[in-house]
């Protein structure tokens, strides 16, 4: 079932109207990231490098999705990590998005693989299989951690942590406003570097922030155009 926020939205989009307003009962309902086939988020983005800097548009896929009671998941072609440590020659990977109840994960590595075991219905075990890639677990609050089980005792770097909440907030996406969106500032820091991730139920990620903390390497996204896909 398509979201309702992220139907507003792209409502919005095809007839620019100048605001849209979203039901706190269907905020509530909406995933907080859609997983429909086709659903499509356009990037604006400001990218820094070495040997320079420029403005580039990005996008960000689901080309295939799989849904059952006990799990969900979206392939994506392309997306924001993309551009960590850009390069003008840069291409879009594959990445997949996996829900198991009410716990998200962000795998990298192996995304394709992964998606086609689970469509396959092999999802045995794999919540333990997943625990490297954790992202984060619903409901969220402020300062919520989410760590794998290998990181080192005491530490919080190498995790995911909620970063921020704000409530009843305005949205633009391009030429539209959306009224009354929470959103959701998650932050994961390593040695070398940090992103900072910003989801809104219904429309998924809206903004990105990459810094290296060494080598001249930065990225700071915001979300353009959102379609809902099928």
């Amino acid at each position: 079932m398509k979201a309702a926020v992220a139907s507003v939205v792209l409502a919005g989009l095809l007839s620019l109207a100048p605001v849209q307003t979203a039901e706190a009962a269907d905020r509530t309902a909406s995933p907080i990231f859609p997983m429909n086939k086709g659903a499509t988020w356009t990037y604006r983005a400001h990218v820094k490098w070495e040997k320079g800097e420029q403005d580039i548009h990005w996008t960000m896929t689901v080309t295939d999705s799989f849904e059952s009671p006990q799990i969900s998941a979206a392939l994506l072609r392309g997306g924001p990590w993309d551009l960590a440590f850009y390069q003008p020659h840069v291409r879009a990977a594959q990445y997949l998005v996996v829900r198991l109840a009410t716990t998200y994960y962000l795998v990298k590595d192996g995304a394709t693989d992964t998606f086609s075991e689970i469509a396959a219905g092999s999802a045995r075990d794999m919540q333990n299989r997943l625990s490297d890639d954790l992202w984060f677990r619903l409901p969220l609050h402020e300062n919520d951690v989410f760590c794998s089980p290998d990181r080192e005792p005491g530490s919080f770097m190498n995790c995911w942590a909620t970063e921020s909440i704000a409530t009843n907030q305005t949205l633009k996406i391009g030429k539209v406003t959306v009224q009354g969106v929470d959103s959701y500032q998650l932050l994961f820091r390593s040695n070398p570097d940090h992103e900072m991730v910003t989801l809104v139920p219904g429309i998924g990620i809206t903004a990105w922030e990459y810094m290296h903390h060494g080598t001249t390497s930065q990225a700071n996204l915001r979300l353009i155009e959102f379609r809902s896909g099928e």
